[in-house]
């Protein structure tokens, strides 16, 4: 891999070298346009690579390559003499103090020593590297994400190779400062762009500083874990959050690369080389953000082992990482490209590295994100998969620095959307919605999760704070058809009068019935690359069961195109206990048939019973919707019983927070933390009674929940 990598690597420079005074020129005339010389950055990604080509080939023409464009990136320092920014502090008049300067000082040191260098050209570099580093000073951002280490990486690289500055102890002294709530510790981001910026940030400083016990954190090997186990069957990583699909891949890989050498994981590998040989062949590297990113395939190069062997996973539906840092659920059939993959997004603001989302709400002018780059997608379908074909994906990053509040908000996610009031139809529904994006304070939490023989299921929960509301997204796997019958139960902490919209996104979509659409994608959609997605033809039946709602179907700007947005509403007059509940059923159009088909046997203030048939059994699912534990009684212990908690559905009577009974070739039930299930009249579960301390510590004989059971019958 190490090899492909390089070739990849010197095909994106030689590219761009190809067209090199035209491309600097038409930079040049932007930069002067705009006031800062950024237009010029492909120089400093593009000069690492040729001083990798030096490197190893020898030939010094690559240094003379890369010499050159370290010293045009500073070509218009004149033209900015009366320009400056930040209140006349300074100018970006070589490199921003972000993403340029770590990328020119290791450029710069690969070369030091090739003697392409005049004593003037290393002054002029050394100016360059101070000029780009002090205006850190102005607004040195701190907390446990990827602005603060990027700027710690380019201070220590500043401090530790150019010594001889004046400024060098401080730059070293705030350096460690700005990386010491991420270095081996949990990032409070929450977007699929900027966990490889903040990891591969993270890891060029412990190449560099003294430190050498990052990889003993535990939490980089979860991180490592998480980036493995999240990549779909496709090999282009999930967008959530602030993300782009099918971008900074190359940050991606290069971070899979240094995980799979220190802990020589075949897993890191595999994934590392997937996303390698898919997005390679999808982005010819000519791709704005491809360009940025040059560097990434020299880290990648430099830090591959290709003695560890990739190790092709057997991944299924799980929990991403964990319930208090990831809030992540993937349901899926494997990790072949013809595999089911769908990703649950359930992570609110996270009660991490408070001190820092704190000082970010209150000094970055972005209303619409949660701390940090993270959306209003909590409890949303992120990603869905099938094979090979996206069904579902999430709505970008922003379009344009002043629209960064569209494609965060709430109403652009495939979720479900709450307001306050009615909404009439003598309006557009996303006119209604808009709201300017302002995030919605909310908390999450895990009900559960859990794998059954022929399907999976979970259950989360988004208290939307904003709006009083109790939020819970119920998602059922049925692993032998590949369906999901994702159940939305909404309830309010305070009476009022309320909308609730579930919204799903479409490229394409042809309106079956009023309770029908059949949705496609050509491709989604990136301001700076577009992947073409290999659709085979295959569409997304999207169902709402039951028909006591009206649906709607409306175009709206998302993922910089056009998509189709399929919302289903209601408006309700709530009241504290009370619930209203959504059921719809997401189905591939080749696992469509004549026998898929799921209806509404029960709804009530305590719960939902659902029937789901198909050709291979018939399955009666209940969800509970009241307290877990029921009516509890606070003398005896345990606090429930069977007779205060049981509900009484449809064919179904039970205490537990779910259940079902599958009815096929083989018999089945299975419950999560019940004492008891009856089908039909009959008992298939009864959990035995044991003896329990009561609070005069007396005891007493009363049956026990039982966590999870499932068996035939």
């Amino acid at each position: 891999m190490k090899e492909k990598y390089f070739a990849y690597a010197k095909k994106i420079a030689d590219q761009y070298h190809i067209n090199y005074e035209e491309n600097v020129s038409q930079a040049v005339s932007r930069a002067i346009e705009i006031k800062n010389n950024s237009p010029l950055a492909n120089l400093v990604y593009l000069a690492m690579v040729d001083a990798l080509q030096y490197q190893v080939s020898g030939d010094i023409d690559y240094a003379r390559r890369s010499k050159k464009a370290l010293l045009d990136l500073g070509c218009n320092k004149k033209a900015f003499e009366e320009m400056s920014d930040f209140n006349n502090q300074f100018s970006f008049k070589v490199m921003d103090y972000m993403f340029m300067p770590n990328v020119y000082i290791r450029t710069y040191i690969m070369l030091k020593e090739s003697g392409v260098f005049t004593e003037e050209e290393h002054h002029t570099i050394a100016q360059n590297v101070e000029e780009a580093i002090e205006p850190i000073f102005a607004f040195p951002e701190w907390g446990s994400h990827n602005r603060a280490v990027v700027r710690a990486m380019n201070l220590l690289l500043a401090s530790k190779y150019f010594p001889d500055n004046r400024h060098s102890s401080k730059w070293k002294k705030m350096g460690e400062y700005l990386m010491e709530e991420s270095f081996g510790k949990w990032t409070i981001e929450d977007g699929s762009t900027y966990h490889p910026v903040w990891l591969n940030a993270i890891f060029v400083y412990e190449e560099n500083c003294e430190r050498k016990d990052l990889f003993d954190s535990p939490m980089i090997k979860y991180y490592a874990e998480f980036f493995s186990h999240m990549l779909p069957p496709s090999g282009i990583y999930p967008e959530f959050g602030d993300g782009r699909y099918g971008t900074v891949w190359g940050l991606y890989v290069s971070c899979l690369e240094r995980l799979a050498a220190i802990y020589q994981n075949g897993h890191y590998k595999y994934a590392a080389e997937k996303m390698f040989s898919v997005l390679s062949e999808l982005d010819p590297g000519t791709a704005p953000l491809t360009l940025k990113m040059a560097h990434s395939f020299v880290e990648a190069y430099l830090w591959a082992d290709d003695t560890v062997l990739p190790l092709k996973p057997d991944y299924k539906s799980e929990e991403a990482l964990c319930d208090t840092i990831g809030k992540k659920i993937i349901f899926r059939s494997g990790v072949n490209e013809n595999d089911t993959y769908l990703l649950l997004n359930y992570r609110d603001e996270t009660a991490t590295n408070r001190l820092g989302q704190y000082y970010l709400r209150n000094t970055i002018p972005v209303h619409s994100e949660k701390t940090h780059h993270g959306h209003s997608d909590e409890n949303s379908i992120c990603h869905y998969e099938h094979n090979g074909i996206v069904m579902l994906h999430d709505g970008g990053y922003r379009w344009r620095l002043f629209r960064d509040g569209e494609w965060r908000a709430d109403y652009f996610h495939n979720s479900v959307v709450v307001r306050r009031g009615r909404f009439m139809e003598n309006q557009p529904f996303f006119t209604y919605l808009n709201d300017g994006g302002d995030y919605k304070r909310t908390r999450t939490e895990k009900v559960y999760f859990s794998n059954f023989s022929h399907l999976d299921v979970s259950r989360t929960r988004n208290h939307i704070l904003d709006y009083q509301t109790i939020w819970d997204r119920s998602i059922c796997y049925f692993k032998r058809e590949r369906i999901f019958l994702i159940v939305d139960t909404m309830g309010v902490t305070s009476d009022g009068s309320f909308m609730y919209s579930p919204i799903f996104f479409g490229g394409n979509c042809e309106k079956l019935d009023e309770n029908s659409y059949l949705t496609n994608y050509d491709f989604i959609g990136s301001d700076e690359f577009v992947t073409k997605i290999p659709n085979k033809g295959g569409k997304l039946h999207i169902r709402y069961i039951g028909n006591s709602f009206k649906t709607g179907t409306e175009t709206v700007g998302r993922s910089y195109t056009e998509e189709t947005a399929l919302y289903r509403f209601a408006n309700q007059d709530m009241f504290t206990g009370a619930h209203t509940y959504f059921v719809t059923l997401l189905c591939p159009d080749d696992c469509m048939n004549d026998r898929i088909d799921a209806k509404i046997t029960y709804q009530e203030d305590d719960g939902i019973s659902i029937c789901v048939t198909s050709s291979e059994s018939e399955y009666h699912l209940c969800f509970k919707s009241k307290d877990e534990l029921g009516k509890r009684n606070s003398i005896n212990r345990p606090t429930y019983s069977y007779d205060r908690s049981k509900v009484s559905y449809d064919t179904m009577e039970t205490d537990s927070v779910f259940s079902f009974v599958e009815k096929g070739n083989e018999n089945s039930f299975g419950l999560l933390a019940g004492t008891r299930l009856d089908f039909e009249s009959k008992t298939l579960f009864s959990a035995p009674e044991g003896m329990f301390m009561q609070n005069d510590y007396s005891w007493d004989s009363v049956a026990s929940l039982w966590i999870k059971w499932e068996d035939t019958f």
